[in-house]
């Protein structure tokens, strides 16, 4: 998978995890107030700790994102917010990682991971939202980590690559339920991918178990 930490062909990634984090950090102490979408997740998951899944989802539909802040805060210290800053700081920090590692599948030059990386960690309209307590974050990270996955299945055809990419947009789905719709079109890109059409249905059945069985 090449995702060893000890890589160095991993090196420019992780130096733009730790920026990122690094800007998370800094904009959620800059930036004390909430956004208007923080207080419906920070409520589901007040009524999770105190009810039960049931509750939420009759009242909020899904908020996987929500469950997932009341269960990090059983493990971490300072609340629910607290909780779920640190929950969107890891995901920025997938999602940057993610980013590079598609931008440099194909060609692993280094130029190209640093530009991918300078990309990424001063787009406008994601810095800005970096102290945000909202589900995409963790969405777009994981839908990324799938899409990488599916390039390098449809190049390896291993078996095991694909149920990590079953399991990332499985991930994907916990935070937004058009996941689904990803992890529906996913089989169908193998299929229209260049070269022998057979082997390519094969492929795409095999994905297609694969995902079914995950789910």
């Amino acid at each position: 998978m090449n995702f060893s930490i000890t890589s160095i062909r991993n090196s420019i990634p992780l130096l733009a995890v730790l920026v990122s984090c690094i800007f998370s950090v800094f904009s959620i102490a800059t930036n004390r107030l909430l956004n208007n979408a923080a207080y419906g997740y920070l409520r589901a998951a007040e009524i999770f700790n105190a009810e039960g899944i049931r509750p939420v989802l009759d009242q909020y539909g899904w908020y996987g994102y929500s469950i997932l802040i009341a269960l990090a805060d059983h493990m971490l210290p300072g609340g629910l917010v607290a909780s779920a800053h640190v929950l969107n700081i890891l995901s920025y920090a997938l999602l940057v990682f993610t980013f590079i590692k598609i931008c440099s599948e194909y060609q692993g030059a280094r130029r190209i991971e640093l530009f991918a990386a300078i990309t990424i960690l001063s787009y406008p309209q994601l810095n800005e939202m970096r102290y945000f307590l909202i589900r995409d974050f963790a969405f777009w990270a994981f839908t990324l980590l799938g899409f990488l996955l599916l390039i390098r299945f449809a190049r390896d055809r291993k078996l095991v690559t694909a149920l990590y990419c079953g399991l990332a947009l499985l991930a994907a789905i916990v935070f937004r339920l058009e996941g689904l719709l990803l992890a529906g079109a996913a089989p169908a890109g193998l299929l229209a991918s260049p070269g022998d059409r057979t082997a390519n249905v094969r492929l795409a059945a095999k994905l297609l178990l694969v995902l079914v069985s995950t789910f």
